[in-house]
């Protein structure tokens, strides 16, 4: 899709909103620098609150990191405040000239090295935090890919039977699709089961990014630099980070997730016969996947609601009978399969503990803002730019963010970090239209300037052990 040339900004107004921007930039700069030197000198209310958290040690000690670092994020925060308010204080119009000069090969050499250093800077951040737990395998699931292993690669008879028995015990059982997985790369490489989790990890990360680049990205009306900046945004994300190779299963979700994304949005403005039944499959694989995919299942229904309620101009009118249909096919026939699963195996009092175990001391109103802050602020602010252009396919991306944010605090969940890593995809891809914005008045270095900060802030959040 080539995107539309945006209207040129006149050098009084781009200085206008320059200084607009520069100035609250500033602002916030001054009130982040008050906030870290508060929390500097806050020791005796971070005890206070530390006394009153009923949870295991490892996680006060841990939460004692976080506030104790938070001063020190919000001094380096406000230098980055400040250098970006200087560089659109010295910004001028994008001229034609300087777009121009930003050719199709040199943003992909600066997509290119960016990605591969963030590939780069990924692996090696996100190894050095399972390291710091002592690399651990938690919720059995190490357990569980290698009850599949002995099934699908072992010649031992009673091997299905101690499957079966640890499934009716575990209640991330009706979470199958990664141990699956697991099992297979392990048993057809010879890795331990372990490494291949991560492996599985990996590639579930950098299939998500290449569903947002070649399915989301492709789709947003926004220049090249745009799109590029807003991947280089995704790959930097803290989220994405940490969770790129620790063997935990949100790297999944965050795949299968997308990848609906992709293909739903398709299926609803380009539709092909193979866009329904991959729908289809992902929904129904994406259930085994875990517990979070499961708002997943009202995606679909709910945009052909929206179209029915709102339908778009010159678009095919959605009748009533079209949003029941996506409801059965695309909701009620996935769930029945996954719940017939469950009796069939003798599973299904496990998903009403694992239900159960998604609220912990860490169901905070606290934690779930600061998580959300993490997951959302940056690109928050981008869309906060861009709000008068966002579009229909936009409101698709937001619609799965609101979803999937009501389904998580309608259940209680903990306010941890990976819980929210679902959304991220979605907000990045809308968020490029404030870079675009950004782009549009002020040029590619500015552009630039901001995916560079952000990415710095990103990784200054990481190094300070800020992520919970």
């Amino acid at each position: 899709m080539t995107a539309p040339t945006p209207p040129h900004p006149t050098e009084p107004a781009v200085h206008s909103r320059s200084r607009w921007i520069a100035t609250s930039l500033v602002v916030a700069a001054v009130l982040a620098l008050l906030g870290g030197l508060w929390l500097g000198f806050e020791q005796p209310l971070i005890d206070l609150a530390l006394q009153q958290y009923h949870a295991p040690g490892w996680r006060r000690d841990l939460l004692r990191v976080r506030f104790e670092n938070y001063g020190t994020f919000y001094l380096v925060a406000s230098a980055a405040a400040l250098v970006f308010a200087a560089a659109l204080k010295n910004s001028k119009p994008a001229s034609d000239t300087r777009r121009s000069a930003w050719s199709r090969t040199t943003i992909g050499i600066i997509a290119g090295i960016a990605i591969v250093g963030a590939a780069a800077a990924m692996y090696g951040l996100s190894t050095a935090e399972w390291e710091s737990f002592g690399r651990p395998c938690w919720d059995g699931y190490c357990t569980y890919a290698n009850r599949f292993r002995d099934v699908l690669f072992g010649d031992d008879p009673a091997a299905l039977d101690r499957l079966l028995a640890f499934m009716r015990g575990n209640y991330h059982s009706n979470s199958p699709a990664g141990p699956v997985l697991t099992a297979i790369v392990g048993g057809t490489t010879g890795l331990a089961t372990v490494t291949a989790y991560r492996a599985v990890v990996g590639t579930a990360t950098f299939a998500a990014i290449a569903c947002v680049w070649f399915g989301l990205l492709a789709q947003s009306a926004v220049s090249q630099s745009a799109r590029a900046g807003a991947l280089a945004l995704l790959a930097t994300h803290m989220l994405v980070i940490r969770s790129a190779f620790f063997p935990q299963t949100d790297a999944l979700v965050l795949a299968w997730s997308t990848a609906l994304l992709v293909v739903a949005w398709r299926r609803w403005t380009h539709p092909r016969r193979w866009h329904s039944p991959a729908c289809f499959a992902l929904l129904v694989s994406g259930l085994f996947v875990k517990l979070s995919f499961l708002p997943a299942l009202a995606l679909i229904p709910l945009w052909a609601a929206f179209g029915w309620i709102r339908p778009r101009s010159g678009a095919t009118p959605t009748t009533i009978a079209r949003v029941v249909g996506e409801g059965a096919v695309f909701a009620l026939i996935p769930a029945a399969i996954y719940f017939g699963f469950q009796r069939g195996l003798g599973t299904f009092e496990r998903f009403g503990h694992e239900l159960s175990r998604t609220s912990t001391e860490d169901t905070l109103l606290a934690f779930v803002l600061m998580s959300l802050l993490h997951a959302a602020l940056f690109s928050g602010l981008l869309i906060a730019t861009a709000r008068r252009r966002l579009e229909s396919f936009d409101s698709f991306l937001l619609l799965w963010v609101a979803l999937y944010l009501l389904s998580l605090w309608a259940s209680g969940a903990s306010g941890w970090d990976r819980f929210y890593l679902p959304i991220v995809p979605a907000l990045t891809v809308v968020a490029a239209r404030g870079l675009d914005e950004i782009g549009s008045s002020f040029g590619p270095g500015v552009l630039w300037s901001a995916v560079a900060l952000i990415a710095g802030l990103n990784y200054a959040a990481l190094a300070l052990r800020l992520y919970y």
